[in-house]
């Protein structure tokens, strides 16, 4: 959809140094510059990670559907894991 952007903030490292480190990933939508997160409703946003490992990464993502935001953990992007949010915008 045109004009549509989303953003992925972290409250913490984007880089672990330490196995004991979180961080929480939070996804914002934005419509033209507008924050439009609240409009949408948490069952649209849909977290992916992509380690390498489909099999766990599908487990993975079953896991975080439905959250805003998510807490993750160093065995979270273990491998170079990548972690993206989907939001399924709907427009009429």
């Amino acid at each position: 959809a045109t004009g549509w952007s989303t953003v992925i903030t972290s409250s913490g490292p984007t880089i672990f140094t330490d196995k004991n480190q979180t961080t929480t990933l939070s996804c914002r939508v934005y419509y033209q510059g507008t924050d439009k997160t609240g409009d949408i409703s948490e069952d649209k946003f849909e977290w992916i990670r992509s380690s390498g490992d489909s099999n766990e990464d599908s487990a993975w993502n079953k896991n975080h559907i439905g959250k805003k935001a998510i807490t993750i953990t160093h065995s979270d992007i273990e491998n170079n894991a990548t972690i993206h949010c989907e939001v399924d915008i709907e427009t009429t």
